[in-house]
């Protein structure tokens, strides 16, 4: 995963969707299905994800009971990776439908579905 290019989905995702980004969050968190095994904790910064992103994932994860025993800071919010993946790449896909940042994101989008 690009780290730099997971920062610029979620800034973006926060100017393209404004008071909406909570919404798609929270659309990405009831849509995730989680498999069986272990995936390791990571923290999403608000430096990394922006205040705005920060402010959406706090509101989303709030209103979803399944995310609400996650640790929280005021720099940064735990999700386990497979969660983190799976927000990126529904912020992309919904970047992407609206023809906002297309190029690189789908480029990034599509290299990962093929494994590249």
């Amino acid at each position: 995963m690009d780290i730099d290019l997971e920062g610029r989905i979620w800034r973006k995702a926060a100017e393209v969707f404004g008071a909406g980004l909570q919404e798609l969050l929270e659309e990405g968190l009831y849509s995730f299905k989680r498999q069986p095994g272990l995936d390791h904790p990571m923290r999403l910064h608000v430096s990394h994800i922006g205040t705005s992103g920060m402010q959406a994932l706090r509101g989303a994860m709030t209103s979803h009971i399944a995310a609400t025993d996650a640790a929280q800071s005021d720099e940064y919010v735990n999700v386990r990776s497979r969660l983190r993946t799976h927000l990126r790449r529904h912020l992309q896909w919904q970047l992407m439908q609206s023809s906002e940042f297309a190029d690189e994101a789908g480029e990034d989008y599509f290299a990962e579905d093929l494994g590249l």
